[in-house]
């Protein structure tokens, strides 16, 4: 399968995302995702978040593959298939994704600069947040930030005077629109969590029976050498990797998830 490593980790289909989307690969059409158990579900949830848009995904995808592939365990990614599309690594390959976009959706032109940046929301792996702000005064707007925990809200502006977003640090600053007039402020955040931090929680979260799952007693090779490396090596990126290609194959070993009719 190629992009055998990254498929299983993501453990997603391509779900309608097209190769020009930032951070997309490419993902075998009769690719179906493994039913994940319970440590590989609470794993999961870590490495992306209990909800993550496909950007999120991307963005950690991206810094996993890094890691792994800056490590002697490299050469182990290529195991089952040696076909992989994602390198060599773009260093700008994010960049244009995360700034804001505006768009007019009613009303004629004004001028309107956006400031500022959001967080991206961790727990659910919500990159990009979406707001909709509409002038229904000749100093008042409303706002609706639409994803994750929907939030509206009531603003006073004044030329020169920013009107700042719900569950965010950016600052719209609006030049004598109508009432009436409606845009659509999009800003994507990058994940902030970095992989010291998500091995520690890993760490934390798995018990022994959780660890033994992606570890189990007895297992062949190359299990049983990511194991001693996850248990004795002394810097974490080799251990990180060792956990990660175990997940990986772990991943393969599960029943497929069950298929719509």
């Amino acid at each position: 399968m190629i992009n055998h490593v990254r498929t299983l980790l993501m453990n997603r289909k391509r779900d309608g995302a097209a190769l020009t989307d930032y951070g997309e690969e490419y993902i075998a059409e009769n690719f179906v995702p493994r039913k994940l158990d319970q440590p590989l579900q609470l794993v999961h949830s870590i490495l992306f978040g209990t909800k993550p848009d496909r950007l999120f995904i991307n963005y950690r995808m991206r810094q996993l593959l890094q890691l792994i592939h800056a490590t002697p365990l490299a050469e182990d990614i290529v195991n089952d298939d040696s076909r992989i599309t994602y390198l060599p690594f773009k260093t700008d390959l994010f960049d244009a994704a995360f700034r804001p976009k505006v768009t007019r959706i009613a009303g004629p032109p004004s001028q309107v600069n956006v400031s500022g940046e959001h967080a991206a929301n961790m727990s659910i792996g919500l990159a990009k947040q979406l707001w909709d702000l509409e002038v229904i005064g000749a100093h008042t707007v409303t706002i609706q930030k639409r994803y994750g925990q929907i939030e509206t809200a009531t603003a006073v502006f004044n030329n020169g005077t920013p009107v700042v977003l719900p569950s965010s640090n950016i600052s719209v600053y609006l030049h004598n629109p109508a009432v009436g007039y409606k845009i659509q402020i999009t800003a994507t955040a990058r994940p902030f969590n970095d992989l010291s931090q998500v091995i520690g929680d890993i760490t934390n979260s798995l018990n022994a029976s959780g660890m033994q799952d992606i570890f189990p007693m007895n297992a062949p090779e190359p299990v049983a050498t990511w194991y001693k490396i996850w248990n004795n090596h002394e810097t974490a990126a080799m251990r990180f990797t060792a956990l990660l290609l175990a997940i990986a194959y772990r991943t393969s070993q599960l029943p497929q998830e069950p298929q719509g009719v």
